[in-house]
């Protein structure tokens, strides 16, 4: 099993999302049974939670839920955190009170009372200037960690982009990695391009024939010299041409929508593979793990067995796992 690679940051943690804050911990067998997720019970003080919890009271005195949408919201992220924790324990070992989770998860608390001390002064402070409890704030880094385990997990199952497909890649993005300079003359037909190709073959200089022929504007002042820019930046035909034509050697004619080019270019940074390589496969890491955790998760909640005593709501997967009023 895989270390978290990184320590989320604070501001990374998104700890200020209260939808997705979990509102208790170990169930504490207090109270009603309010719902069971994969065996494990959730009780009525379990979603009532600590006296100074975000959010109020949401059971009176005598047991009668008071906001009724606030109580959801507690279950409803309660259900969801029994469901990472035991689905990633039963698919990959991967549990709070085992490492290397255990260890991540002090770090983890410790990275981020530090920020909160380093922005509020001291850490009582910033829990009451950011509506908190120590309580949530270990509880939300539980969650978060668990599902980056469970990340680096599935991109391990996964494997990740092979040597060939990191090609293709850096293939498809060659020109926004290649810089470029070059000089052009536009012209509005092909048959006056192929002859200002002819006038600069022969030896005439491709900047006084874009002062003289190109319809491009201020051509007479800049001599069709363009921006030395990302390949990318041009128009797609223009870009795969200043890509491929040999440095320093009349190139054309290529039609793009504003005519018809002649082209040299002056100056190139041709990319290496080697020094984009890690970037593509981070860049491909990111984008996949969403994708990930979200198929992962969805799966898990379809396959969980989570059951709602039917006065305090019902739980459905369907179009997304949540708790619902009841019926």
């Amino acid at each position: 099993m895989m270390k978290s690679a990184s320590l989320p940051r604070w501001t990374r943690l998104g700890i200020l999302s209260l939808a997705i804050l979990l509102t208790a911990g170990a169930c504490s067998s207090q109270g009603d049974l309010v719902a069971t997720v994969n065996g494990n019970s959730i009780y009525m003080a379990d979603v009532e939670g600590p006296e100074d919890l975000v959010g109020g009271e949401v059971i009176d005195e005598q047991g009668e839920i008071i906001d009724r949408f606030e109580f959801l919201n507690r279950l409803h992220s309660l259900v969801i955190t029994e469901v990472v924790v035991t689905k990633a324990d039963e698919e990959f070992g991967i549990h709070p009170d085992r490492e290397p989770l255990k260890s991540i998860l002090e770090d983890t608390y410790q990275t981020v009372r530090t920020d909160l001390i380093e922005l509020h002064g001291d850490y009582e402070t910033a829990l009451q200037q950011e509506g908190m409890t120590d309580h949530l704030v270990r509880l939300f880094i539980m969650t978060q960690e668990t599902i980056n385990v469970v990340y680096e997990e599935l991109a391990a199952r996964e494997g990740g982009l092979s040597d060939q497909e990191v090609e293709e890649v850096f293939e498809t993005r060659r020109a926004e990695l290649t810089d470029v300079c070059a000089t052009h003359v536009l012209v509005d037909t092909e048959e006056e391009a192929e002859a200002v190709l002819e006038r600069v073959l022969a030896g005439e200089e491709i900047g006084a024939l874009a002062a003289e022929l190109s319809v491009e504007p201020n051509a007479s002042e800049t001599m069709g010299v363009l921006d030395c820019q990302a390949a990318s930046a041009y128009v797609a035909e223009f870009a795969e041409a200043v890509v491929i034509a040999e440095l320093g050697v009349p190139y054309g004619p290529v039609e793009s929508i504003f005519g018809f080019h002649v082209l040299v270019v002056t100056e190139r940074d041709d990319p290496v593979l080697a020094d984009h390589e890690a970037d593509i496969r981070f860049e491909y890491n990111e984008e996949r793990r969403t994708i990930l955790i979200e198929e992962w998760f969805l799966r898990a909640a379809t396959e969980s067995d989570v059951q709602i005593e039917p006065q305090y709501g019902r739980w459905t997967t369907e179009p997304r796992p949540q708790v619902l009023l009841p019926s």
